[in-house]
């Protein structure tokens, strides 16, 4: 029997909020990251969502701090020419992955919060303060090729499930392909179940969550590595 490993990034998303935004941007990966810098104090909605045997999948994040809101996203899949086995019919995995990302901040009115629901309807178009890169991947042969993502359309409607809630102190990371982000502070969170469309790749019975900082402060920070300018920068706040 042939084993198929995919090895993707889907991690769950934790709530983040901006409103201090500043960047840099270079040509090439591994040059000077883009990096958004801002203080989240509002609300939050998030969701992953994935299918690990077609190694595809993604994640929405959207946060608010003081009155703007800022968006992430990431999705991933994989190129179903590229499976790698050790020997027939044994132990396989697939080398390459495509990576769509963007982050940066959004029309207030395309997002809202209620204390058991949310909602998402954004059109990303890149360029300007939205920063959106579309990266193929080779990780046998070390090929990075990354330019401006197309964006596109990103709709979403969330609704707390009460399974679990949370609270957070310190420093939580994630990486999704050539993206990372940190949040830093105290903030509570709470489950939610998510359905949508990322880009054309619709989602249902996400896993999602609802995110507060109870009027505190929390620092989030996104940053990619490299990128071009083609793609959009974040422009200082």
């Amino acid at each position: 029997m042939k084993r198929i490993v995919v090895v993707a990034l889907l991690p769950g998303c934790m709530g983040s909020d901006p409103s201090n935004l500043g960047v840099s941007t270079q040509a090439s990966m591994g040059s000077q990251p883009v990096v958004l810098h801002s203080t989240w104090n509002g609300g939050n909605a998030n969701a992953s969502f994935g299918d690990p045997m077609m190694g595809s999948g993604g994640f929405i994040d959207f946060w608010q701090g003081g009155s703007t809101t800022y968006l992430n996203y990431g999705y991933t899949a994989v190129d179903p020419n590229s499976q790698f086995c050790m020997s027939p019919g044994m132990f396989c995995w697939y080398t390459r992955y495509s990576y769509d990302n963007g982050f940066g901040p959004i029309p207030s009115s395309d997002a809202n919060t209620t204390p058991r629901s949310a909602t998402l309807n954004t059109t990303i178009t890149p360029g300007g303060s939205f920063y959106t890169t579309h990266c193929d991947i080779d990780y046998f042969y070390g090929i990075f090729n990354c330019g401006p993502g197309m964006g596109g359309a990103i709709i979403a409607q969330w609704t707390k499930t009460d399974t679990f809630s949370s609270f957070n102190s310190g420093v939580s990371h994630m990486d999704f392909g050539p993206t990372s982000s940190k949040t830093q502070g105290n903030w509570w969170s709470s489950s939610a179940v998510a359905s949508g469309s990322l880009l054309g790749h619709a989602f249902t019975n996400a896993l999602g969550g609802f995110g507060s900082t109870r009027g505190t402060n929390v620092i989030k920070e996104v940053s990619v590595s490299g990128g071009s300018p083609d793609g959009g920068v974040p422009d200082a706040m």
